[in-house]
């Protein structure tokens, strides 16, 4: 059984500003993919050229890309291949399940990639090897990252990084559980997100079993196989957490008057938000993040027995 065991990181500034260059250079490599897969179906639809259909709907055909692009584009060998891998891995994915939708009846609709946006979303950086890329020391993570040039002797050399878990593991963890690991970014806080393989728990007797729903206006509704329906309310404190994210909402949105029209080169306009918007707004986000920590806190500790 498999699952993904999330811990907080403490990084420092330097850190910090390593892993959002990372995230940055992930996420150019994505939008330059999607540039050239975007070209390859123009071409694949006019010539039906199967070359551009290989690289363009095979699972590892953008992938293969990478190294070409690495001659061409130098920034790219200073973050590690696995994380540069899997954004490519992530886009031809998502080209795929977009295929898939299309060729199925009835199945859900799925649209073509869209161009990424960093300061949007921040983009994930995945090592999916156990314990290649990453490794771990009591409680201090390390990140292994691209190739630098190194001053003193010219050659070049591979760079890391650490960050240390803000908790101390749980007592079941070992590493031989650990199967990938993804670094992510929500608000201002790095995770650290293990995805971990453990062993199917021993089936123990139950008289009563619950099926819960989570919902947003209440914490779950269950239902038990004695037909008995339940809900569960939202915990207290979180009215006061959804009354000070409405004001914050109210603030921002009151902002969009002050938004600034600007004209690009080629002719196309965007509007651009004031600063006490985007002030605004980041408040908002990390409001959000802390309603669903607590939120994930209270179904957590919330014991069905049965």
């Amino acid at each position: 059984m498999r699952f993904a065991l999330k811990m907080r990181l403490e990084v420092g500034e330097h850190t910090a500003a390593v892993l959002d260059g990372q995230s940055r250079i992930a996420n150019w490599l994505y939008n330059h993919l999607l540039e050239e897969a975007n070209t390859l179906r123009e071409k694949f639809r006019s010539t039906q050229d199967p070359e551009a259909a290989r690289v363009l709907y095979t699972k590892r055909g953008l992938r293969n890309r990478i190294p070409m692009l690495k001659k061409e584009y130098p920034f790219l060998r200073t973050v590690y291949s696995s994380v540069l891998k899997n954004a490519a891995l992530r886009l031809s994915g998502a080209i795929r399940k977009y295929q898939k939708a299309r060729r199925e009846k009835g199945a859900k609709k799925v649209g073509w990639p869209k161009f990424r946006s960093w300061k949007r979303e921040w983009f994930s950086l995945q090592y999916d090897e156990p314990w290649k890329g990453f490794g771990l020391e009591g409680r201090t993570l390390r990140l292994s990252l691209g190739k630098v040039l190194d001053e003193k002797t010219g050659k070049e050399k591979q760079a890391q990084v650490t960050a240390r878990l803000a908790e101390p593991l749980p007592d079941w963890f070992e590493p031989g559980m650990v199967r990938q690991l993804r670094i992510v970014k929500e608000g201002k806080l790095f995770y650290a997100v293990f995805t971990v393989k453990r062993p199917v728990p021993v089936r123990r007797p139950a008289g009563r079993v619950i099926a819960i729903d989570p919902n947003h206006k209440n914490l779950g509704y269950g239902v038990g196989t004695d037909g008995v329906a339940t809900e569960i309310q939202n915990p207290w404190f979180l009215k006061i957490l959804d009354r000070r994210i409405d004001e914050v909402k109210s603030l921002r949105d009151r902002c969009k008057r002050k938004s600034v029209r600007v004209v690009r080169e080629d002719g196309s306009e965007v509007w651009l938000p004031s600063r006490r918007w985007k002030k605004l707004n980041e408040r908002l986000e990390e409001l959000w993040r802390v309603r669903r920590e607590q939120m994930k806190g209270a179904r957590c500790s919330r014991t069905i027995l049965g």
